[in-house]
């Protein structure tokens, strides 16, 4: 490779260290709060684990006419993660948060 190739790709090379660029990762729940990465051994401490609300258990306020009737009120919807579900997530390089994302089929 030339000198000019080998200096672009050292300049591409720091460029993507400099970004801490995303990794997905694929786990699964040791409890409702805490992962076992398939890449590691021993579960991660929860305070690592970030766990959006779409993901745990929470009310939303809902209102509507049924025949003719106005009602409103809230509905309970529990969609926490298990011990035991297979989850996917994003990790940034360089930081150790563990985001998940989604649970898997």
């Amino acid at each position: 490779m030339s000198d000019v190739g080998n200096k672009l790709k050292m300049l591409i090379g720091n460029y993507t260290d400099s970004t801490n660029p995303a990794d997905i990762f694929f786990a699964t729940m040791v409890t409702p709060t805490q992962i076992q990465l398939d890449s590691t051994e021993g579960p991660l401490p929860e305070s690592l684990v970030i766990i959006p609300e779409y993901l745990s258990s929470f009310t939303v306020p809902i209102k509507g006419n049924f025949h003719g009737e106005d009602h409103e009120g809230e509905l309970e919807i529990d969609n926490s993660l298990k011990a035991g579900d297979r989850v996917v997530g994003l990790s940034k390089a360089g930081i150790t948060k563990y985001l998940i994302l989604g649970r898997l089929q």
